[in-house]
């Protein structure tokens, strides 16, 4: 995959992923104090979270793995392993193994920190892929436990928006392939 491409995938799965995280966090907000999977009752929200936040991970997930792979030189071992045990876990979780979901953010948390080491991303938009990843970790742990979520559940949306950055990142850098090198 190019740069291009991944940089686009990581946009795409980062918006869908924001639109599913954003009904849920309306949802969620608007019955205080109720537990996250009581809130997903109405067929039209339950579609849009489930058809855009799913696919959104997805794309996500395949981005993930796509960093791996493409800068699999620039990065260390410990990236890519990592980067690669967050993508599987993502996907897996999605399929209804539900502890793996803790897998991607912290995944995909070492890999861009690794990815920002290699200058291929800055090391802001690094270290705020981090801090949402800690704080996406705050969500998912309260679903795991059926638990009520309160405020903390706005930290769900800086995780794919911090993604959306990312995205828009890769595809800011990406050299243009369209260009034609000077005649000689």
């Amino acid at each position: 995959m190019t740069t291009r491409t991944l940089g686009l995938l990581a946009t795409l799965g980062g918006a869908g992923a924001t639109i599913g995280g954003g009904v849920f966090v309306g949802a969620m907000l608007s019955a205080p104090g109720a537990r996250p999977w009581e809130v997903a009752g109405d067929p039209l929200p339950r579609s849009i979270m489930t058809v855009a936040g799913t696919g959104g991970m997805v794309a996500l997930a395949m981005a993930t793995a796509g960093l791996v792979f493409r800068f699999l030189d620039r990065i260390s071992g410990a990236g890519a392993l990592a980067g690669s045990i967050g993508s599987v876990g993502g996907i897996l979780g999605l399929l209804g193994s539900f502890p793996m979901l803790f897998l991607f953010p912290a995944g995909t948390a070492l890999l861009v920190w690794d990815l920002a080491r290699a200058r291929v991303l800055s090391g802001w938009l690094a270290a705020a892929h981090v801090a949402s990843a800690v704080g996406f970790l705050l969500p998912i742990a309260a679903m795991m436990s059926n638990s009520a979520v309160d405020i903390a559940i706005v930290f769900a949306l800086a995780y794919p928006l911090s993604w959306l950055a990312i995205g828009l990142s890769l595809l800011r850098a990406a050299p243009d392939s369209r260009r034609v090198a000077p005649a000689v």
